[in-house]
């Protein structure tokens, strides 16, 4: 059948579409090849009935697919005179702007100075730069201490504002771009760079032979979280494949629907695929992610089947670094003292709290002890992040789960994601939810960035086992309903995370080529995973 079969005004499937304001068939239709630029018989294109429900959504996809803005229908009025009429002239403003256009050039697209991925590239290596100069310019121990904070403030808000204006515009246009842009990856590995430096030039020739374990444990622990957050952060993370050819997505539709499945839980609407379980499309990387698990923003890209292990190592591997540099650096500092002869003793506030051989390093070393004391800052969403997904693991769920378990354990809201209906129970009253103002907002973002908001979620979900096993009946009458699918014991569980295959050591540094990983101790496909392993008697109770 002909996508752009018209009826008796010589309106289009899309033409009905936009005007009922239905976005997943608006794309579906574009993806099989709808002309925007169709006109009925009163000259209207389909982005000028989009105004008359005036979705933002819908207005922005038929913009992107190439609609003409200053097309005018037989009363003469373009879009622009439409959405005045329909008193939408902010939302198309609003989606006029999110898609790049100059409206100081007839809202045409906007010219950009900077390719965007150099201007990626900029966000990303504009903390390398940054950080030296804010950790050497907060040397408070030689005074003006106050004065030198803000300044060191002064000078990371004024990058931060002018990558938000000028860089981020180049390749990202969001409301929250600038959380959304490499500049926590950049943050993160620029950290690293500078600790590596000084652990290269300063301490390693000093105490290289007196603590030669310790350096090689260093040396080690850098190496491998390297290698696995650059590796974590260009890797396919799971991307579900995308039938080629219509026929198969065809098939699967009507397999669907045989099977009473043909909806959101089980059909992606955005990639045309069926959805295997624990699946969940990115807005990230738009695209359909196997076993996903998060997005994180320190690694800027998903995790999912194919880089969780790797993600993993890397946050283990650089809780380790974090220890092992301050112990080496306090181990350093104690070596300088030792050869700096001094009775001066300092009864500051700081060197009482840090301790003697920390105490030189404050007030002569104050480059490397400012990064010490910002590695401990990183420090604290590492460790809410290796509790948080050390917990998960031994439970046999991700992220997007755990989240969704604890959901439906608050409330029964219905959620358009690929985690089965029995994550959670199905029996409690719906909670009506207040849309946050803006101080929760940036609240909430804060703790998803620190990670604080899982770690809460664990704990809660951790007290409230304890006190089922302790017997308390609320707990068990919650937590008796819920079932995870995926939870066959922590053994199992863990042994599944690390090994695909047999359970031996070499198939522990194997991983994943394509959707392949342990599930029971059974190698299942991801890519293809529409029913779990069966459970045996033990793993029941």
């Amino acid at each position: 059948m002909y996508v752009d079969e018209p009826d008796g005004f010589n309106r289009t499937a899309l033409h009905w579409a936009a005007y009922q304001g239905d976005t997943f068939t608006v794309n579906a239709l574009l993806k099989f090849g709808a002309d925007v630029s169709k006109v009925d018989n009163t000259l209207f294109i389909p982005i000028h009935w989009a105004f008359m429900k005036g979705y933002k959504v819908v207005l922005k996809t038929l913009l992107k697919a190439g609609s003409d803005i200053h097309f005018k229908n037989d009363q003469g009025k373009d879009t622009f005179e439409i959405a005045k009429d329909m008193n939408c002239v902010s939302t198309w403003t609003k989606v006029l702007t999110e898609c790049d256009r100059d409206p100081k050039n007839n809202w045409a697209p906007r010219k950009r100075f900077i390719n965007p991925k150099v201007g990626k590239l900029i966000t990303f290596f504009t903390p390398y730069v940054i950080l030296p100069i804010v950790l050497n310019i907060c040397s408070v121990s030689a005074g003006f201490g106050i004065p030198k904070l803000f300044l060191g403030f002064g000078i990371i808000a004024v990058a931060v504002f002018t990558l938000n204006k000028l860089v981020v515009p180049t390749y990202l246009i969001d409301d929250k771009a600038i959380q959304k842009s490499p500049i926590f990856a950049g943050i993160f590995s620029a950290t690293a760079f500078w600790a590596v430096m000084v652990w290269t030039y300063a301490m390693l020739p000093i105490t290289f032979l007196n603590h030669f374990f310790l350096n090689i444990f260093l040396g080690g622990c850098i190496g491998l979280f390297s290698w696995a957050f650059f590796k974590s952060m260009f890797i396919n993370p799971g991307f579900v494949p995308t039938p080629a050819d219509n026929s198969v997505i065809l098939s699967q539709v009507r397999d669907l629907m045989a099977e009473g499945k043909f909806d959101t839980d089980h059909f992606c609407v955005n990639t045309f695929v069926r959805k295997p379980l624990r699946s969940k499309y990115s807005r990230h990387n738009n695209k359909l992610i196997a076993r996903f698990d998060h997005y994180c923003p320190w690694v800027y890209n998903d995790i999912g089947v194919r880089n969780h292990k790797l993600f993993m190592t890397f946050v283990y591997a650089l809780n380790l670094a974090i220890v092992f540099f301050t112990w080496l650096s306090i181990e350093y500092f104690d070596q300088l003292k030792d050869a700096y002869e001094s009775d001066d003793e300092d009864s500051s506030i700081v060197c009482a709290l840090v301790g003697d051989d920390l105490c030189y390093g404050y007030k002569n070393h104050h480059f490397h002890y400012n990064l010490i004391m910002w590695c401990w800052l990183q420090y604290i969403w590492i460790v809410f992040l290796c509790l948080v997904q050390t917990f998960q693991i031994l439970k046999g769920v991700t992220t997007w789960e755990f989240s969704n378990l604890n959901n439906k354990i608050q409330s029964s809201r219905f959620n358009h994601s690929t985690v089965p209906r029995d994550f959670g129970i199905d029996t409690a009253p719906a909670v009506q939810q207040q849309p946050p103002n803006g101080r929760e907002t940036g609240y909430n973002t804060c703790m998803q960035l620190l990670g604080i908001d899982q770690f809460v979620l664990t704990l809660k979900l951790s007290t409230t086992s304890f006190f089922a096993k302790s017997g308390s009946s609320t707990a068990n009458e919650t937590l008796r309903t819920v079932d995870i699918p995926t939870d066959y014991g922590f053994k199992q569980n863990w042994l599944d995370f690390w090994i695909i295959g047999e359970p031996n050591w070499r198939n522990v540094f194997y991983l994943p080529i394509k959707g392949e990983n342990n599930l029971n101790g059974e190698v299942v496909d991801y890519y293809k995973l529409y029913e779990y392993p069966a459970k045996s008697a033990t793993q029941v109770v």
